[in-house]
């Protein structure tokens, strides 16, 4: 233990009767603060609830969008909030410091951030119009083939699966970007290629859309021109020519189709968590839950068709009901796709710290909840975490405080004056528990040099002492006595 000098003890003293007393009113003022946060909790809750009500509606919006046309949304989450309340540098409401002390009022509203509007977003896969562009395309390779050009040629050597290259026995006329077709037509691979490099020469580079099975022999034509397969071909499932790329179109559709339905179940589940109260927007969910059911149940009746045979899924009739649902849908893709935007709507900053929007609106009934819940004055988040951050700090003074009073009462024990001193030899306490009769005891306050005293006699918290107290020793300025433990 450190000897004390006298500026040591005088100031070890005053911090003791300084500690106590601010020991007694402060876990009163934090189970006050305590109660505060408790209750503007509760406020923030209720709010909050208010907020994932707006939320949830437009997140079903947003996953209802992105898997009919792959334009997703940015989220807002609570993490938002609790980024946001506690101002951190870069959080989505309050991403920058306070402007100039004229602007302040400017500041006072959560920024309309991109995702207050449902902006921000990525492309997201599948997507109901991703998968009807496949399906389309499966269907027109399927039936129509392509014509990328003029010409033919013919195989200078062999091409195995995977080679990368087709060897001609000339230059040809194919460019970089067209397809060509490639068949061994006595037996042996067929394939589809897309050119790479090497556009006009006899040495091509391809990429294989169709891959073949088996290699193409040498000798094998090499064409930028396919027609398709006819309906008897498609409905026999067989092709003399073309086998392996027949079987792998076909199989390139039911894929797509199945992507597609993938896509409206998403939709589905979308709009059956979609909890939109208005009554428009409530008949148009229903207008569109029926649209996807229809095309889920053509979806469904076109797969449980035979892959052959007169009434086989990639004949004409088949494929006809496939293409017209496909067509049809795009249109309401469009449809939907502005009914979304109009029921979420637009939050706009006027720029002089107010904002703007339509009533009912999913964008602008959220944002007002943001606003309730973030505005600086008034925001049910921000008193709740500053009422927080007073309460860890108070609880933290009482603890660093106790912590502290512990310590020195190890060296001493010190109380302060009941009454100022007046001469006599007489002095009231608070408590004199700690001093005893025959103590060594100092006494002084914040202005006075300490003299030293001695206990005679004790009553309750009242001591008798060997000498006078001074008159000058004042409670304004602290008076107090101690005694070295």
């Amino acid at each position: 233990m450190p000897t004390l000098s006298t500026e040591n003890r005088k100031a070890m003293s005053r911090e003791i009767i300084l500690i106590r007393k601010e020991l007694e009113y402060l876990p009163a003022q934090s189970d006050d603060v305590s109660a505060e946060h408790a209750r503007a909790l509760e406020n923030d809750n209720l709010a909050k609830a208010f907020f994932d009500e707006q939320n949830d509606i437009a997140n079903a919006y947003y996953d209802e969008r992105r898997s009919m046309t792959g334009a997703d949304s940015g989220r807002i989450v609570e993490q938002d909030f609790t980024d946001s309340k506690q101002f951190n540098i870069d959080s989505m409401f309050f991403p920058s410091l306070v402007g100039p002390p004229e602007d302040i009022w400017k500041f006072l509203n959560p920024k309309i951030t991109d995702e207050v509007n449902g902006q921000n977003g990525s492309t997201y896969l599948p997507n109901e119009t991703y998968a009807i562009a496949g399906a389309q395309g499966a269907y027109d390779l399927l039936v129509n083939g392509f014509n990328d050009g003029s010409g033919t040629s013919t195989l200078a050597a062999p091409y195995t699966p995977g080679a990368g290259t087709l060897s001609l026995t000339a230059a040809s006329t194919f460019q970089n970007g067209n397809r060509v077709i490639a068949t061994s037509i006595l037996g042996g691979g067929d394939g589809i290629f897309e050119i790479t490099a090497g556009g006009g020469t006899s040495t091509l580079t391809v990429s294989e859309i169709i891959s073949p099975l088996t290699a193409i022999a040498a000798g094998s034509t090499v064409s930028a021109n396919f027609s398709g397969f006819n309906n008897s071909e498609r409905m026999s499932g067989s092709s003399l020519s073309y086998p392996t790329i027949l079987s792998a179109l076909e199989d390139d559709l039911d894929s797509a189709v199945a992507d597609w339905e993938t896509t409206l179940a998403a939709q589905e589940t979308a709009l059956n968590a979609n909890g939109e109260a208005r009554e428009t927007q409530q008949e148009q969910i229903a207008v569109e839950k029926t649209d996807v059911d229809n095309a889920q149940s053509v979806i469904d009746g076109w797969q449980a068709l035979p892959a052959t045979g007169s009434n086989g899924r990639f004949t004409d009739t088949s494929l006809a009901l496939i293409t017209a649902e496909l067509s049809a849908r795009e249109t309401q893709i469009s449809t939907r796709s502005g009914e979304i935007s109009a029921a979420l709507g637009i939050v706009t900053d006027n720029g002089n710290g107010t904002y703007s929007g339509n009533s009912g609106d999913i964008h602008y009934e959220r944002y007002q909840w943001i606003e309730a819940r973030l505005h600086r004055a008034h925001g049910t988040a921000i008193d709740e975490v500053g009422l927080s951050q007073t309460s860890n700090v108070l609880q933290s003074r009482i603890s660093g405080l106790s912590d502290r009073f512990n310590e020195y009462s190890t060296y001493m024990a010190a109380q302060a004056f009941e009454n100022d001193g007046d001469g006599s030899k007489e002095l009231a306490l608070e408590d004199a528990s700690e001093f005893s009769i025959g103590d060594t005891i100092y006494l002084l306050d914040d202005v006075t040099v300490e003299v030293e005293r001695q206990i005679t006699s004790k009553a309750g918290n009242t001591l008798v002492v060997n000498d006078t107290i001074s008159a000058l020793l004042l409670m304004k300025n602290n008076a107090r006595i101690y005694k070295l433990t």
